[in-house]
């Protein structure tokens, strides 16, 4: 997952300063998170997100070989978590 944070983080439009002043974090956290020394809460993820004009969403893949898990739907985070 941090992974995909860093590389979401990088590539958004949105600088260090308008992400951590839409949302309310601290510079250092988010550095932390951007260097991907941390890695953010659902909350703080989703929030990230809305600063940033996105929802969160999270989808649930069967392990490779599981023929019998059944579908789920994708689970939509609101942004007022």
């Amino acid at each position: 997952m941090f992974i995909c944070v860093y590389l979401w983080l990088k590539t958004s439009s949105c600088t260090s300063r308008l992400s951590r002043n839409a949302i309310g974090i601290k510079q250092p956290q988010l550095a932390r998170i951007e260097s991907g020394k941390q890695i953010p809460k659902l909350e703080t993820l989703t929030k990230l997100a809305a600063g940033a004009g996105y929802a969160v969403e999270i989808h649930f893949v069967p392990v490779e070989g599981n023929q019998e898990a059944p579908q789920i739907e994708p689970l939509h985070i609101p942004s007022t978590f």
